[in-house]
């Protein structure tokens, strides 16, 4: 079954990240989990996700600050934000810092649903011709490293002030260079755009596609700047010392290069595809627990029928049912406790 989008869960508290898991999968999304802003900056690093639900309150970095970062980062990608009660002052911030909605613990599933929902849909509709096919990108060690000296010597032939591989939604595959200082998600954004509006001009002299490679002339700086295969480009930033003739001719070889790994990277089903995503960044003890929870039999729960999935309410199960199926380890339940006994602190 194709998936219905990508989603990224934020939250320190390993019961509410296993939660959502697990009724967004169920529901046929591909989630990815992260128990901080530093785990959540990696896995938007590597890959494109639809939305992000993340929780306001957090060790380290908070949702508000990580809401700010993506946004800086990838302006369209929508952020949903979880926050317990009695804390509205700090869900207005995270509104007019571009939170496109929030959900009050304890939340309801329905109402969740109905928001990841809309906001997946409408990421969807607004991307560009050609960015969301690059989802499901996978490089093996071996692949990003042969990527890695790919532009590492197209760099060095050309002189170039930076090289980068990137697909539309502004997520870096790899990069050399100086670029510090470069937005590279509007970067990102914007050369999708420009490949896909390409393709009219293309039409009208007999092309099929759009055209291949781009070229912006600036007085300081140069950009070109290739299609890998669809949704993943080859950016070349350049100097005017630079010849373009040399520019162009590297820039062909190295696409060259490059499409049959990226070719061969599309075809490889994404870890999510082959087994259930788990939470790489909890501690042992907890990743355990959580192993032995999808181990577990839980109560038996009839899938809806395909046409009518997306009306069925989500099956819930009782704490008593959870305790007799054995899904809570030792370590989730002493966790559970804990937020317990601080509630009625």
């Amino acid at each position: 079954m194709k998936s219905k989008g990508t989603i990224l869960v934020v939250d320190d508290d390993l019961l509410i990240r296993t939660g959502l898991q697990r009724i967004l999968s169920h529901q046929g999304y591909e989630v990815e989990m992260a128990e901080n802003a530093e785990a959540a900056h990696a896995l938007l690093s590597r890959r494109f996700f639809d939305l992000v639900i993340t929780d306001l309150q957090m060790p380290g970095q908070d949702g508000l600050a990580l809401l700010r970062d993506i946004k800086q980062r990838s302006p369209h990608t929508p952020v949903v934000m979880l926050t317990a009660h009695g804390s509205m002052d700090v869900v207005v911030d995270a509104l007019r810092a571009g939170a496109n909605d929030f959900l009050t613990k304890p939340y309801k599933p329905q109402e969740m649903l109905t928001i990841v929902a809309r906001e997946v849909t409408r990421h969807r509709q607004a991307l560009p011709p050609g960015m969301d096919e690059a989802l499901g990108l996978q490089l093996s060690a071996a692949e990003a490293d042969a990527v890695d000296q790919l532009l590492l010597n197209l760099r060095i032939e050309i002189n170039a002030r930076g090289v980068l591989v990137i697909e539309g939604n502004g997520a870096v595959v790899a990069a050399k260079g100086a670029l510090e200082d470069l937005n590279v998600s509007a970067l990102g954004a914007l050369i999708a755009g420009n490949y896909a509006a390409t393709s009219g001009i293309a039409a009208l002299i007999g092309e099929d596609n759009a055209f291949k490679l781009n070229f912006h002339e600036g007085e300081q700086y140069s950009i070109y700047s290739g299609q890998i295969v669809p949704g993943v480009f080859l950016v070349v930033i350049f100097g005017q010392d630079t010849r373009l003739g040399a520019v162009v001719y590297y820039t062909k070889d190295t696409l060259a290069k490059l499409r049959p790994i990226f070719t061969q990277s599309q075809g490889k089903p994404a870890p999510s595809q082959v087994k259930q995503v788990r939470d790489t960044s909890v501690p042992v003890a907890a990743e355990a627990a959580a192993v032995s929870a999808e181990a577990a039999p839980l109560p038996p729960a009839a899938p809806p029928p395909p046409d009518e999935a997306d009306d069925q309410p989500v099956e819930v199960f009782s704490f008593e049912d959870l305790l007799k199926s054995g899904a809570l380890e030792p370590d989730v339940l002493a966790n559970l406790e804990t937020q317990l006994a601080n509630l009625w602190q």
